[in-house]
């Protein structure tokens, strides 16, 4: 699902270190939602936020959830498709797990 009229607030500490790589909502409930930063320094590591749906249309972050270094790009495009099809209660135990 794309929705052109959603964004992202980042903070500039986070955006200083970090450039977007994408969100995903919750299946159920797109309130809430999970941000993914890719790290400057290397795009082997991605950097995974809490997000929260708080005017409408802006996300905001809410906390660091996780920091993950992979050794290859296709670990990190792996992760991201596995990611990106997490159903509700797999979406709620990766947060409760990085919490």
């Amino acid at each position: 699902m794309t929705n052109p009229n959603l964004s992202l607030l980042v903070d500039e500490n986070i955006a200083a270190h970090s450039y977007y790589e994408g969100m995903l909502l919750h299946p159920t409930n797109p309130i809430h939602g999970m941000a993914v930063m890719r790290s400057n320094a290397s795009d082997l590591i991605l950097d995974i936020y809490k997000i929260t749906l708080r005017d409408g249309t802006t996300y905001h972050i809410e906390r660091h959830l996780l920091n993950k270094t992979f050794k290859s790009e296709e670990d990190v495009q792996a992760f991201l498709h596995t990611f990106s099809t997490f159903r509700e209660s797999e979406f709620n135990a990766f947060i409760e797990a990085n919490h």
